[in-house]
């Protein structure tokens, strides 16, 4: 299928009364958020040209945690946000985990902190998604603590010490549930 730019795909991909857009790419986040009506997860096609015809990111999100899907494009916005058909059918696989098959977000906090935060694709949470370390100093924290870090995750995913949460993210599309 081919399409005449992002604007175009999203038009044609996202559409029924699954999905509320939210456009802010004139406000100083740039996105342009495709919510569902059936789950608590968006899509957020982030900072598209002009023309619609690039776009520095897509992420994915839930009100119901902190954990997330990550870079889709960040990494390399000048190659994989441009409109291609390889592009399409990459960023088609990105979007397979928040349309078609859910995901879990999994926060491990310690003393009202959240250490750790992971997103695992459903139905069995073994592909992992994402990781991210601690609340206020990012990877530092996982750089200068590990061997603690390392104890303190064992101790909370046995429930010794802190807690953990498993927040499961329903799929945006009702015929994927």
């Amino acid at each position: 299928m081919e399409y005449s730019n992002w604007k175009d795909y999203i038009n044609r991909s996202f559409n029924g009364d699954e999905f509320t857009f939210e456009d802010k790419t004139n406000e100083k986040l740039g996105t342009f958020n495709i919510k569902s009506n059936v789950s608590t997860c968006w899509i957020s096609f982030i900072w598209p040209s002009n023309e619609w015809k690039e776009i520095d990111d897509v992420q994915y999100y839930s009100s119901e945690t902190t954990a997330w899907s990550g870079e889709s494009i960040g990494p390399n916005p000048q190659k994989f946000g441009k409109l291609t058909q390889e592009n399409i059918e990459r960023l088609n696989n990105f979007l397979k985990v928040p349309l078609e098959l859910g995901w879990t977000g999994e926060e491990l906090q310690l003393f009202g902190k959240t250490l750790k935060r992971t997103s695992y694709e459903l139905p069995d949470r073994k592909n992992r998604i994402l990781t991210e370390f601690g609340d206020d100093l990012g990877c530092l924290t996982y750089l200068l603590f590990w061997p603690i870090l390392w104890l303190v995750n064992i101790l909370i995913k046995r429930e010794i010490v802190g807690t953990r949460k498993l927040i499961t993210v329903e799929p945006m599309r009702k015929d994927a549930r």
